[in-house]
Protein backbone atom coordinates (compact mmCIF):
# COMPACT_ATOMS: atom_id res chain seq x y z
CA UNK A 1 0.00 0.00 0.00
CA UNK A 2 1.21 3.50 -1.02
CA UNK A 3 1.39 6.13 1.71
CA UNK A 4 0.63 9.73 1.03
CA UNK A 5 2.86 12.40 1.12
CA UNK A 6 0.87 13.73 3.73
CA UNK A 7 0.61 10.45 5.64
CA UNK A 8 4.66 10.19 5.36
CA UNK A 9 5.09 13.91 6.54
CA UNK A 10 3.26 13.33 9.64
CA UNK A 11 4.99 9.92 10.73
CA UNK A 12 7.94 11.35 10.29
CA UNK A 13 6.95 14.63 12.42
CA UNK A 14 5.47 11.93 14.63
CA UNK A 15 9.39 10.13 14.92
CA UNK A 16 11.14 13.34 15.00
CA UNK A 17 9.19 14.70 18.21
CA UNK A 18 9.83 11.38 19.64
CA UNK A 19 13.33 11.48 18.91
CA UNK A 20 13.82 15.26 20.29
CA UNK A 21 11.64 14.38 23.21
CA UNK A 22 13.75 12.10 24.22
CA UNK A 23 17.10 14.27 23.56
CA UNK A 24 15.67 16.76 25.67
CA UNK A 25 14.49 14.21 28.70
CA UNK A 26 18.47 13.00 28.28
CA UNK A 27 19.92 16.42 28.22
CA UNK A 28 17.77 17.86 31.39
CA UNK A 29 18.60 14.31 33.33
CA UNK A 30 22.23 15.38 33.27
CA UNK A 31 21.49 19.41 33.78
CA UNK A 32 20.20 17.89 37.00
CA UNK A 33 22.52 15.40 37.90
CA UNK A 34 24.64 18.82 37.46
CA UNK A 35 22.83 20.74 39.67
CA UNK A 36 21.48 22.86 36.76
CA UNK A 37 17.92 22.69 37.73
CA UNK A 38 16.71 25.83 36.31
CA UNK A 39 17.84 24.92 33.08
CA UNK A 40 16.50 21.63 33.12
CA UNK A 41 13.07 23.16 33.87
CA UNK A 42 13.40 24.95 31.04
CA UNK A 43 13.61 22.55 28.73
CA UNK A 44 11.41 19.81 30.17
CA UNK A 45 8.64 22.65 29.93
CA UNK A 46 9.32 22.76 26.04
CA UNK A 47 9.15 18.67 25.95
CA UNK A 48 5.86 16.53 25.92
CA UNK A 49 4.57 15.54 29.53
CA UNK A 50 5.26 12.21 29.66
CA UNK A 51 5.90 9.77 32.59
CA UNK A 52 9.60 10.65 32.74
CA UNK A 53 9.78 14.49 31.87
CA UNK A 54 7.10 14.93 34.46
CA UNK A 55 9.24 12.64 36.88
CA UNK A 56 12.64 14.74 35.98
CA UNK A 57 10.12 18.61 36.52
CA UNK A 58 9.06 17.02 39.66
CA UNK A 59 12.53 16.66 40.97
CA UNK A 60 13.98 19.26 39.84
CA UNK A 61 11.24 21.74 41.27
CA UNK A 62 11.63 19.98 44.60
CA UNK A 63 15.53 20.68 44.53
CA UNK A 64 14.67 24.55 44.17
CA UNK A 65 12.17 24.63 46.70
CA UNK A 66 9.19 24.86 44.37
CA UNK A 67 7.10 22.32 46.50
CA UNK A 68 3.71 23.41 44.70
CA UNK A 69 5.26 22.50 41.36
CA UNK A 70 6.73 19.82 42.61
CA UNK A 71 3.67 18.08 43.71
CA UNK A 72 1.58 18.81 40.83
CA UNK A 73 4.26 17.00 38.60
CA UNK A 74 4.61 13.93 40.92
CA UNK A 75 1.11 13.45 40.77
CA UNK A 76 1.14 13.68 37.28
CA UNK A 77 4.16 10.89 37.09
CA UNK A 78 2.06 8.69 38.96
CA UNK A 79 -1.14 8.59 36.84
CA UNK A 80 0.84 6.57 34.17
CA UNK A 81 3.15 4.83 36.97
CA UNK A 82 0.79 3.97 40.44
CA UNK A 83 3.37 1.86 41.90
CA UNK A 84 6.66 3.95 41.48
CA UNK A 85 7.85 3.99 44.66
CA UNK A 86 10.64 6.72 44.27
CA UNK A 87 7.02 9.03 42.51
CA UNK A 88 5.61 8.34 45.80
CA UNK A 89 8.32 8.94 48.38
CA UNK A 90 8.74 12.36 45.99
CA UNK A 91 4.90 13.24 46.66
CA UNK A 92 5.72 12.70 49.80
CA UNK A 93 8.13 14.69 50.68
CA UNK A 94 6.44 18.27 48.50
CA UNK A 95 3.55 17.35 50.52
CA UNK A 96 5.36 17.20 53.74
CA UNK A 97 6.95 20.72 53.01
CA UNK A 98 3.54 22.27 52.07
CA UNK A 99 2.60 21.21 55.56
CA UNK A 100 0.04 19.04 53.92
CA UNK A 101 0.60 16.27 56.24
CA UNK A 102 -2.29 14.12 55.77
CA UNK A 103 -1.91 13.95 52.16
CA UNK A 104 2.13 13.35 52.84
CA UNK A 105 1.03 10.47 54.91
CA UNK A 106 -1.07 8.90 52.83
CA UNK A 107 1.84 9.00 49.58
CA UNK A 108 4.30 7.44 52.14
CA UNK A 109 1.85 5.26 53.64
CA UNK A 110 1.41 3.40 50.06
CA UNK A 111 5.15 3.45 49.27
CA UNK A 112 6.06 1.44 52.68
CA UNK A 113 2.97 -0.85 51.38
CA UNK A 114 4.48 -1.82 48.42
CA UNK A 115 7.74 -1.93 49.31
CA UNK A 116 7.90 -2.61 53.26
CA UNK A 117 11.42 -4.05 53.48
CA UNK A 118 13.07 -0.16 52.04
CA UNK A 119 14.62 1.50 55.12
CA UNK A 120 15.09 4.70 53.61
CA UNK A 121 11.06 4.61 52.73
CA UNK A 122 10.70 3.38 56.34
CA UNK A 123 12.42 5.92 57.90
CA UNK A 124 10.47 8.79 56.19
CA UNK A 125 7.15 6.74 57.42
CA UNK A 126 8.46 7.48 60.47
CA UNK A 127 9.46 11.30 60.24
CA UNK A 128 6.61 12.06 58.39
CA UNK A 129 4.73 10.54 61.41
CA UNK A 130 5.97 12.40 63.95
CA UNK A 131 5.76 15.90 61.97
CA UNK A 132 2.15 15.37 62.03
CA UNK A 133 1.89 14.35 65.71
CA UNK A 134 1.67 10.85 65.33
CA UNK A 135 3.80 10.24 67.55
CA UNK A 136 2.91 6.91 69.09
CA UNK A 137 2.21 5.71 65.52
CA UNK A 138 5.89 7.14 64.29
CA UNK A 139 7.31 5.42 67.38
CA UNK A 140 6.50 1.83 66.03
CA UNK A 141 7.63 2.56 62.68
CA UNK A 142 11.47 3.97 64.65
CA UNK A 143 11.03 -0.18 66.05
CA UNK A 144 10.79 -1.32 62.89
CA UNK A 145 13.86 0.03 62.37
CA UNK A 146 16.10 -1.06 65.45
CA UNK A 147 14.75 -4.30 64.97
CA UNK A 148 15.98 -4.51 61.18
CA UNK A 149 19.28 -2.91 62.23
CA UNK A 150 20.03 -2.57 66.04
CA UNK A 151 23.72 -2.05 65.17
CA UNK A 152 22.82 1.08 63.88
CA UNK A 153 23.23 4.25 66.29
CA UNK A 154 21.26 6.59 64.39
CA UNK A 155 18.10 4.64 64.51
CA UNK A 156 18.55 4.07 68.19
CA UNK A 157 18.92 8.03 68.60
CA UNK A 158 15.86 8.55 66.31
CA UNK A 159 14.08 6.23 68.41
CA UNK A 160 14.83 7.89 71.65
CA UNK A 161 14.19 11.55 70.17
CA UNK A 162 10.75 10.03 69.48
CA UNK A 163 9.76 8.34 73.01
CA UNK A 164 10.71 11.66 74.88
CA UNK A 165 8.00 13.47 72.41
CA UNK A 166 5.52 11.51 73.87
CA UNK A 167 7.61 11.52 77.71
CA UNK A 168 8.37 7.89 77.63
CA UNK A 169 11.50 8.93 79.35
CA UNK A 170 12.62 5.18 80.46
CA UNK A 171 12.21 3.87 76.45
CA UNK A 172 14.36 7.18 75.72
CA UNK A 173 16.89 6.45 78.40
CA UNK A 174 17.56 2.61 77.23
CA UNK A 175 17.31 4.08 73.34
CA UNK A 176 19.78 6.67 74.25
CA UNK A 177 22.34 4.32 76.14
CA UNK A 178 22.43 1.64 72.92
CA UNK A 179 22.97 4.51 70.73
CA UNK A 180 25.92 6.21 72.47
CA UNK A 181 27.40 2.07 73.05
CA UNK A 182 27.86 2.13 69.01
CA UNK A 183 28.90 5.92 68.96
CA UNK A 184 30.67 6.67 72.06
CA UNK A 185 31.99 10.07 70.40
CA UNK A 186 28.97 11.35 69.55
CA UNK A 187 28.69 14.42 71.84
CA UNK A 188 25.28 15.84 70.84
CA UNK A 189 23.57 12.87 71.40
CA UNK A 190 25.72 12.52 75.15
CA UNK A 191 23.95 15.74 76.21
CA UNK A 192 20.53 13.99 74.77
CA UNK A 193 21.06 11.31 77.30
CA UNK A 194 22.59 13.30 80.26
CA UNK A 195 19.25 15.45 79.90
CA UNK A 196 16.65 12.73 79.88
CA UNK A 197 18.85 11.18 83.25
CA UNK A 198 18.02 14.66 84.63
CA UNK A 199 14.70 15.04 83.70
CA UNK A 200 14.43 10.93 84.76
CA UNK A 201 15.75 12.41 87.95
CA UNK A 202 18.40 9.80 88.69
CA UNK A 203 21.15 10.76 91.46
CA UNK A 204 22.68 13.66 90.30
CA UNK A 205 25.78 12.76 91.79
CA UNK A 206 25.91 9.43 89.55
CA UNK A 207 25.12 11.84 86.52
CA UNK A 208 28.08 14.15 87.27
CA UNK A 209 30.80 11.17 87.63
CA UNK A 210 29.06 10.10 84.13
CA UNK A 211 29.46 13.46 82.76
CA UNK A 212 32.77 14.33 84.25
CA UNK A 213 34.46 10.80 82.57
CA UNK A 214 32.66 11.99 79.34
CA UNK A 215 34.64 15.15 78.89
CA UNK A 216 37.89 13.98 80.38
CA UNK A 217 37.86 11.48 77.96
CA UNK A 218 36.36 12.56 74.73
CA UNK A 219 35.95 16.49 74.83
CA UNK A 220 37.00 18.94 77.00
CA UNK A 221 35.85 21.90 75.13
CA UNK A 222 32.31 21.20 73.59
CA UNK A 223 30.08 23.90 75.23
CA UNK A 224 26.71 22.13 75.70
CA UNK A 225 28.68 19.22 77.47
CA UNK A 226 30.54 21.71 79.82
CA UNK A 227 27.26 23.47 80.82
CA UNK A 228 25.34 19.95 81.97
CA UNK A 229 28.93 19.71 83.85
CA UNK A 230 28.58 23.24 85.57
CA UNK A 231 24.66 23.25 86.41
CA UNK A 232 24.79 19.87 88.01
CA UNK A 233 28.13 21.28 90.32
CA UNK A 234 25.73 24.12 90.77
CA UNK A 235 22.90 21.49 92.00
CA UNK A 236 25.96 19.64 94.00
CA UNK A 237 26.92 22.83 95.78
CA UNK A 238 30.49 22.19 94.18
CA UNK A 239 30.47 26.28 93.61
CA UNK A 240 34.14 26.26 93.36
CA UNK A 241 34.51 23.50 90.59
CA UNK A 242 31.08 25.42 88.53
CA UNK A 243 33.31 28.34 88.94
CA UNK A 244 36.18 27.08 86.91
CA UNK A 245 34.03 24.98 84.32
CA UNK A 246 31.29 27.96 83.43
CA UNK A 247 34.84 30.24 83.46
CA UNK A 248 36.39 27.56 81.09
CA UNK A 249 33.03 28.20 78.88
CA UNK A 250 33.04 31.58 78.72
CA UNK A 251 36.32 31.76 77.68
CA UNK A 252 35.71 29.45 74.04
CA UNK A 253 33.39 32.18 73.42
CA UNK A 254 30.53 31.28 75.05
CA UNK A 255 27.66 34.28 76.19
CA UNK A 256 25.08 33.08 76.48
CA UNK A 257 22.36 33.52 79.34
CA UNK A 258 22.41 30.42 80.88
CA UNK A 259 26.39 30.77 80.99
CA UNK A 260 26.18 34.26 82.38
CA UNK A 261 23.81 33.21 84.41
CA UNK A 262 25.30 30.23 86.11
CA UNK A 263 28.53 32.04 85.92
CA UNK A 264 27.33 34.74 88.08
CA UNK A 265 25.69 32.48 90.62
CA UNK A 266 28.88 30.47 91.09
CA UNK A 267 31.20 33.86 91.60
CA UNK A 268 28.15 34.42 94.23
CA UNK A 269 28.92 31.16 96.14
CA UNK A 270 32.60 31.98 96.14
CA UNK A 271 32.24 35.26 97.27
CA UNK A 272 33.35 37.25 94.54
CA UNK A 273 30.77 39.56 95.18
CA UNK A 274 31.33 42.50 92.52
CA UNK A 275 32.57 39.87 89.97
CA UNK A 276 29.07 37.92 90.44
CA UNK A 277 27.67 41.46 90.16
CA UNK A 278 29.35 42.36 86.62
CA UNK A 279 28.41 38.87 85.39
CA UNK A 280 24.89 39.25 86.70
CA UNK A 281 24.15 42.62 85.14
CA UNK A 282 24.94 41.17 81.84
CA UNK A 283 22.36 38.27 82.40
CA UNK A 284 19.55 40.36 83.59
CA UNK A 285 19.60 43.18 80.69
CA UNK A 286 19.25 39.90 78.59
CA UNK A 287 16.36 38.00 80.42
CA UNK A 288 15.04 40.11 83.62
CA UNK A 289 12.69 37.28 84.10
CA UNK A 290 14.72 34.36 85.75
CA UNK A 291 13.46 34.51 89.25
CA UNK A 292 16.63 32.35 91.29
CA UNK A 293 18.81 34.22 89.11
CA UNK A 294 17.11 38.06 90.36
CA UNK A 295 17.46 36.57 93.81
CA UNK A 296 21.04 35.76 93.80
CA UNK A 297 21.90 39.21 91.81
CA UNK A 298 20.05 41.06 94.78
CA UNK A 299 21.87 39.20 97.33
CA UNK A 300 25.21 40.19 95.48
CA UNK A 301 24.04 43.93 95.36
CA UNK A 302 23.07 43.76 99.00
CA UNK A 303 26.49 42.35 99.61
CA UNK A 304 28.14 45.20 97.74
CA UNK A 305 26.20 47.66 99.24
CA UNK A 306 24.26 48.57 96.37
CA UNK A 307 20.86 48.33 98.97
CA UNK A 308 18.40 50.31 96.81
CA UNK A 309 19.22 48.36 93.31
CA UNK A 310 18.66 45.59 95.29
CA UNK A 311 15.19 46.60 96.06
CA UNK A 312 14.35 47.05 92.36
CA UNK A 313 15.26 43.91 91.46
CA UNK A 314 13.91 41.97 94.14
CA UNK A 315 11.05 43.54 93.59
CA UNK A 316 10.59 42.91 89.77
CA UNK A 317 10.83 39.14 90.95
CA UNK A 318 7.77 39.70 92.96
CA UNK A 319 5.95 41.68 89.77
CA UNK A 320 6.41 38.63 87.39
CA UNK A 321 6.41 35.69 89.74
CA UNK A 322 4.67 32.16 89.85
CA UNK A 323 3.52 30.30 92.94
CA UNK A 324 7.15 28.87 93.87
CA UNK A 325 6.35 30.07 97.19
CA UNK A 326 9.84 28.68 98.75
CA UNK A 327 11.58 31.26 96.61
CA UNK A 328 9.14 33.37 97.36
CA UNK A 329 10.24 33.75 100.80
CA UNK A 330 13.80 33.62 100.17
CA UNK A 331 12.55 37.49 98.00
CA UNK A 332 10.85 38.78 101.10
CA UNK A 333 13.83 37.82 103.59
CA UNK A 334 16.21 39.40 101.11
CA UNK A 335 13.89 42.57 101.22
CA UNK A 336 13.75 42.27 105.13
CA UNK A 337 18.00 41.75 105.14
CA UNK A 338 17.87 44.91 102.83
CA UNK A 339 15.23 47.27 105.03
CA UNK A 340 17.14 45.81 107.91
CA UNK A 341 20.37 47.11 107.11
CA UNK A 342 18.88 50.59 106.05
CA UNK A 343 17.98 50.52 109.67
CA UNK A 344 14.31 50.54 108.29
CA UNK A 345 12.88 48.33 110.66
CA UNK A 346 9.39 48.20 110.00
CA UNK A 347 10.08 47.90 106.54
CA UNK A 348 11.95 44.73 107.31
CA UNK A 349 9.31 43.52 109.39
CA UNK A 350 6.20 43.68 107.17
CA UNK A 351 8.66 41.58 104.63
CA UNK A 352 9.87 39.09 107.77
CA UNK A 353 6.45 38.53 108.02
CA UNK A 354 5.37 37.69 104.70
CA UNK A 355 8.25 35.83 104.47
CA UNK A 356 6.61 34.06 107.38
CA UNK A 357 3.51 33.12 105.36
CA UNK A 358 5.49 31.24 102.69
CA UNK A 359 7.77 29.29 104.80
CA UNK A 360 5.83 28.96 108.43
CA UNK A 361 6.91 25.24 108.50
CA UNK A 362 10.20 25.78 108.29
CA UNK A 363 12.80 26.09 111.37
CA UNK A 364 15.32 28.04 109.84
CA UNK A 365 12.57 31.00 108.80
CA UNK A 366 11.09 31.01 112.65
CA UNK A 367 14.27 31.06 113.91
CA UNK A 368 15.11 34.14 112.12
CA UNK A 369 11.74 35.93 113.61
CA UNK A 370 13.37 34.77 117.23
CA UNK A 371 16.32 36.69 115.89
CA UNK A 372 14.75 39.94 114.63
CA UNK A 373 12.67 40.44 117.53
CA UNK A 374 15.47 40.12 119.91
CA UNK A 375 17.35 42.37 118.14
CA UNK A 376 14.36 45.06 118.63
CA UNK A 377 14.25 44.04 121.78
CA UNK A 378 10.74 42.68 121.72
CA UNK A 379 10.52 40.09 123.93
CA UNK A 380 7.18 38.80 123.84
CA UNK A 381 7.42 38.28 120.48
CA UNK A 382 10.81 36.45 120.82
CA UNK A 383 9.16 34.38 123.47
CA UNK A 384 6.36 33.30 120.76
CA UNK A 385 8.67 32.50 118.15
CA UNK A 386 11.01 30.53 120.25
CA UNK A 387 8.30 28.11 121.34
CA UNK A 388 7.07 28.31 117.66
CA UNK A 389 10.33 26.86 116.50
CA UNK A 390 10.72 24.29 119.62
CA UNK A 391 7.37 22.90 118.81
CA UNK A 392 8.35 22.86 114.99
CA UNK A 393 11.65 20.99 115.39
CA UNK A 394 9.97 19.03 118.26
CA UNK A 395 7.62 17.05 115.81
CA UNK A 396 9.95 17.15 112.70
CA UNK A 397 13.27 15.99 114.19
CA UNK A 398 11.47 13.26 116.83
CA UNK A 399 13.74 11.21 115.51
CA UNK A 400 17.20 12.39 115.48
CA UNK A 401 17.79 13.17 119.32
CA UNK A 402 21.55 14.54 118.30
CA UNK A 403 19.95 17.39 115.47
CA UNK A 404 17.22 17.80 117.69
CA UNK A 405 19.14 19.12 121.16
CA UNK A 406 21.38 20.94 118.69
CA UNK A 407 18.15 23.14 117.58
CA UNK A 408 16.53 23.42 120.84
CA UNK A 409 19.77 24.55 122.35
CA UNK A 410 19.75 27.41 119.85
CA UNK A 411 15.71 27.91 120.68
CA UNK A 412 16.53 28.24 124.43
CA UNK A 413 18.58 30.99 124.24
CA UNK A 414 16.26 32.99 122.87
CA UNK A 415 13.93 31.43 125.07
CA UNK A 416 15.46 31.92 128.45
CA UNK A 417 16.73 35.34 127.42
CA UNK A 418 12.84 36.43 126.83
CA UNK A 419 11.32 35.25 130.17
CA UNK A 420 14.14 36.66 132.47
CA UNK A 421 12.94 39.90 130.57
CA UNK A 422 9.40 39.12 130.79
CA UNK A 423 9.91 39.00 134.38
CA UNK A 424 11.41 42.05 135.01
CA UNK A 425 8.92 43.89 132.86
CA UNK A 426 5.76 42.43 134.12
CA UNK A 427 4.74 44.09 137.61
CA UNK A 428 5.02 42.50 140.40
CA UNK A 429 1.72 41.77 142.83
CA UNK A 430 0.58 44.13 145.01
CA UNK A 431 1.10 43.66 148.62
CA UNK A 432 -1.49 44.85 151.53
Amino acid sequence: MKLSKVTVSAIFLLFTSIILSAQNVNEAQLLILNGEYQKAIDILQKTDKDSNASLLLANAFENIGRYDSSSVYYARALETDSLNVSTLKGLARSYSALGFIGKATSSIAEAVRLDSLDVSTRLMYANILKKGNSSEDALEQYKWLVRYDSTNSYYWEIFADCAISINDYISAVIAYSNSLSLNQKNLPLCVKYYKTLIAMQYPKDTIYKLVNQRVENIDSNYVPLLQIKGKLEIDLDKYKMAYSTFSRIENLGDSSFFTLKYLGISLFHNDYYYQADEVLSKAYAMDSSDAFMNFVYAKAMLQIGDRQKAIGVADNVLHSFDQNYALLALIYELKGDIYFGNQDYKKAEENYLTMLKYSSDDESTLYKMCGFYYQQKDVYKTKDFAEKYLKLVDEKYAQDTAKLRELQSRANFFLNKSKVEIFFLDKLPETH
